[in-house]
């Protein structure tokens, strides 16, 4: 439980801290929940997100920010299944204020 909380705590400080170095493209940083159904992939997870993520990520970035967002870097955790529920980080834009 100790390491869940240290990586949970560390993924929290990760995402703070690249939020942070997105700042001047005005983005703000959020992140939605998403439920796995049968057959679902985190690859095609993170397509359908692709369109509302605000940075210029590739696919494979994406995948990677969702697996560390989620704890799922490392064998045996890196495996999800119907029923998980993971945290999608976005960056969204933002609009410009006048």
């Amino acid at each position: 439980m100790k390491t869940f909380k240290a990586i949970l705590i560390a993924a929290v400080v990760a995402g703070v801290i690249f939020a942070i170095g997105y700042a001047g493209e005005n983005l703000a940083y959020m992140e939605e929940r998403v439920t796995v159904t049968a057959g679902d992939t985190i690859w095609d997870i993170a397509e359908s997100y692709m369109d509302r993520q605000g940075k210029r990520f590739t696919v494979d970035e994406f995948v990677y920010e969702i697996r560390r967002n989620n704890g799922l870097l490392e064998a045996p955790n890196h495996y999800i299944q119907p029923g998980d529920v993971l945290i999608i980080p976005l960056w969204v834009k933002q609009e410009a204020k006048q």
